[in-house]
């Protein structure tokens, strides 16, 4: 008799596989029974690759048992899809996702999920497994982009004894809207309304307001999305009615209110994209193209699937692209979508287990991936998965032990500049959690690092235990070391890590940390126990308030917290968490250790605390503005010309600011500044700066800003003289005075003035509301008379974070 075998990667599981298929003899004793209930059994522990094998013997040994169809329904189950392992990347954002009890990889030889659940539904079509088995198979179809799709979710949406017609029926709602066939999607929509009124019906409400958007009936189309709130509500009521009806207590408060805020954060973000097509006129009527491909090390690659998302400022980021335009891409590497124009997009790729593994370890290229889609236009993106940048110091497994080391890599070609950055990674039971440093730029092919700095102060991870202990301790698990090469124009053309699809940290850039021994309150932490170490460090400063790690570690547990005082989950109300004791610790540490670590920590806890006073306070102490970071600039230069009316100092802050800069988002403040003092070319230098050097995201809005400002400043240089000195200069360099002779002109440019004012200042977040609100009020007042000047504000809107 043959050997059965599967064949994976992990060899311990190659091991019991072949272990468990050896005792053939007692299977054969024991019949279909032992194999088929040993299968269920290893499938039910969350064994996988154990499970597969016995159903997969059990096939092969009794092809006419009655338990057949289970057997390759649940074996089907193990295997990986399209849906089992998906890696989602957009150029704002990236998601990997793995499913848990399903293999990691296809084994070689056996029948594939697609073919297992075919056999159930087409051989034992009066089995119970038979309708979810052909439910299951038309999705695969459908993720595929196979052509047969719509053939099968229309068999699975018709066959009512699955109890999940819905989901194959939504499905085919967003390949008709995909497909421009409007009236197939409404047809289908009414169809699920009356054969499960209760299924999915917040989402059969959305998408009803998708398919009237891509009619162009607007104002039904609100009225769609306003209703799905109505809806949600009416659900809500059934929950509570088959709650009373069986007895049981039905969904918590909080599970309600989360679910209800989940719709309204989706209705508000379809509202605001809604609006911008409205606004767009008739240019949200004509189209554009946007078409490209995708390539691996210069040659076409298949299998993806390419994603197209509709930007706009609530849109939130999901791995769900179901509502999205998609294509499957072929042989020839190549897509092309139709898609409404006015609108701002960004490209995305969606990879199954099989391209991801083609492309780890590379670097993806997103060239031309964000972009404002013009009437008529064609646009043209390329993603290239590219070699990576290769380091060869230091090798890998190197260890740091708080010493200097070197770093060296290879130079890059295309290449202009590097950026190095050296992150946190932080480990816990299951997983891990990380962040990245600041970056440190060169042209050079090597950097030394002196010292590598404690966690920043204020961030933390967690989970639901709680904080994790390093982000407490300030001190990280390990680092993950990254270099990426810098074209001339400022674009990232590789990294060292290139992509990982692991759960694990990426091998390619992890740095080992020494080992420290712990004091026995930081070993509490270790070992979660969050009060006995509050406790012990207490103690500790009691009996010495000068000591300084006590009081680090004291103060960053008070500003953050450590458990979550709601059972299950973290975030909420913290235990432990007291901002003014963070504070007090930490002006404690600033008597007694006035390092830039501890004055920025001071800063970061009194911004939380909505004291302006105290973090410029904080931020002056640090002395020298040539160390200062960007952050910290920024306050000072607002500072000064807001609230001191010091327009030299602010300008002196300002030159420094402009240096550190890592991004557009850090140059929101000294753009808008320099826009203040009259002085727009200033402004536009520095984004052309931001953007030459690499030194940080600089995506769409940051064009959008540098475009923005191009404009506005043409605009004013065509203005009489007699109404271009309404800045600064016009009151000697006095803001108080310039922003009073603004408040009393009132007209177009003075009130966008003042509004650049208040979107400069780096904590513009605490005022959002009362922003957006003035911003509303300014396009109403005008937005026809000054395009150019909504455009500037708009800009400053999405690069600002608002």
């Amino acid at each position: 008799m043959s050997a059965y075998k599967i064949k994976v990667k992990n060899k311990y599981l190659i091991i019991a596989a072949v272990l468990i298929l050896s005792t053939v003899g007692l299977v054969r004793a024991a019949g279909d029974t032992y194999l088929f209930s040993m299968a269920e059994a290893a499938r039910q522990n969350n064994e996988p690759v154990k499970a597969l094998a016995y159903y997969d013997r059990f096939i092969s040994e009794y092809p006419d048992s009655e338990s057949i169809p289970a057997a390759l329904y649940w074996s089907a189950s193990l295997l990986p899809d399209s849906t089992s392992f998906r890696a989602v990347i957009f150029p704002s954002s990236r998601s990997i996702t793995h499913s848990d009890g399903v293999l990691t990889e296809m084994p070689k030889g056996v029948l594939s999920k697609q073919e297992r659940l075919l056999r159930v539904f087409t051989d034992y079509p009066e089995h119970w497994a038979a309708p979810h088995a052909l439910s299951q198979f038309a999705v695969g179809l459908y993720h595929l982009g196979d052509p047969r799709a719509e053939e099968f979710l229309l068999k699975a949406a018709q066959d009512q004894r699955s109890g999940d017609q819905a989901s194959a029926a939504l499905l085919l709602v967003d390949m008709y809207i995909a497909q421009g066939r409007s009236g197939d999607a409404l047809n289908m929509l009414e169809y699920c309304a009356r054969e499960a009124p209760t299924s999915y019906a917040e989402q059969r409400q959305m998408k009803k307001g998708d398919v009237l958007t891509a009619i162009g009936d607007y104002e039904a189309a609100r009225a769609a999305y306003e209703e799905t709130l109505d809806v949600f509500e009416l659900t809500v009521g059934s929950w509570r009615e088959y709650a009373v009806q069986d007895g049981g207590i039905g969904p918590s408060p909080e599970d309600i209110e989360s679910t209800r805020e989940y719709y309204r954060d989706q209705v508000n973000a379809k509202l605001a994209d809604l609006k911008v097509i409205q606004e767009a006129g008739d240019a949200a009527r004509a189209t554009g193209i946007v078409e490209g491909r995708v390539l691996l090390a210069g040659s076409p690659l298949s299998g993806a699937r390419i994603l197209v998302n509709g930007v706009n400022e609530q849109a939130r980021f999901s791995t769900d692209y179901r509502d999205m335009p998609w294509q499957a891409v072929g042989d020839d590497g190549e897509f092309r979508f139709k898609l409404p124009s006015g609108r701002r997009y960004e490209v995305g790729i969606a990879m199954g287990d099989t391209v991801a593994q083609n492309v780890e370890g590379r670097h993806l290229q997103m060239v031309g991936a964000e972009f404002f889609l013009a009437p008529g236009e064609t646009k043209s993106v390329e993603l290239r998965f590219v070699e990576p940048v290769k380091i060869e110091e230091p090798a890998q497994g190197f260890i740091y032990d708080g010493s200097p080391f070197s770093v060296r890599w290879q130079a890059y070609p295309g290449a202009r500049a590097y950026r190095v950055s050296l992150g946190y990674v932080a480990m816990h039971d299951h997983s891990h959690s990380s962040m990245s440093g600041n970056p440190m730029k060169t042209a050079d092919t090597c950097l030394r690092i002196d010292t590598v700095p404690a966690i920043t102060f204020g961030a933390y991870g967690g989970d639901e235990k709680g904080v994790l202990p390093a982000y407490l301790a300030g001190r990280a698990d390990a680092y993950s070391l990254q270099v990426e090469a810098i074209d001339e124009r400022g674009n990232v053309i590789s990294s060292s890590s290139g992509l990982y699809f692991g759960a694990s940290p990426n091998p390619a850039a992890l740095i080992k940390a020494e080992e420290v021994t712990p004091t026995q309150a930081e070993q509490l932490l270790i070992d979660r126990k969050y009060d006995e170490a509050v406790a012990a460090l207490e103690d500790l400063i009691e009996k010495n308030p000068d000591d300084i790690r006590a009081l680090e570690i004291l103060s960053r547990i008070y500003f953050s917290g450590t458990y979550s005082l709601t059972k299950g989950c973290f975030g909420g109300s913290m235990a432990h968490q007291d901002l003014e004791r963070s504070r007090d610790m930490l002006r404690r540490l600033v008597s007694l250790e006035p390092s830039s670590e501890h004055l920025s920590a001071l800063a970061t806890v009194c911004m939380r605390l909505n004291d302006r006073v105290g973090a410029t306070e904080a931020y002056r102490m640090m002395g020298d503005p040539g160390t200062a970071s960007s952050a910290a600039l920024n306050l000072l230069a607002y500072s000064a010309l807001t609230e001191d009316d010091d327009y030299r100092q602010a300008l002196a802050y300002l030159e420094q600011a402009a240096l550190r800069a890592e991004s557009a988002w850090e140059a929101i403040t000294p753009c808008g500044l320099y826009v203040l003092a009259g002085q727009c070319d200033r402004a536009i230098e520095l984004l052309d700066t931001v953007r030459s050097e690499g030194v940080g995201s600089f995506a769409g809005s940051g064009l959008d800003l540098q475009e923005g400002l191009r404009g506005y400043a043409a605009w004013n240089s065509r203005r009489p003289s007699s109404q271009r000195n309404d800045y600064l200069g016009a009151a000697n360099q006095s803001f108080r005075k310039a922003e009073q002779a603004w408040r009393d002109d009132g007209g177009a440019h003075s009130s966008f003035m003042l509004l650049i004012a208040e979107l400069s200042d780096p904590w513009r977040h605490l005022h959002q509301e009362q922003l957006q609100s003035a911003l509303g009020e300014f396009r109403a007042r005008h937005g026809k008379e000054a395009p150019i000047l909504v455009n500037v504000l708009d800009a400053f809107v999405r690069v600002g974070g608002l």
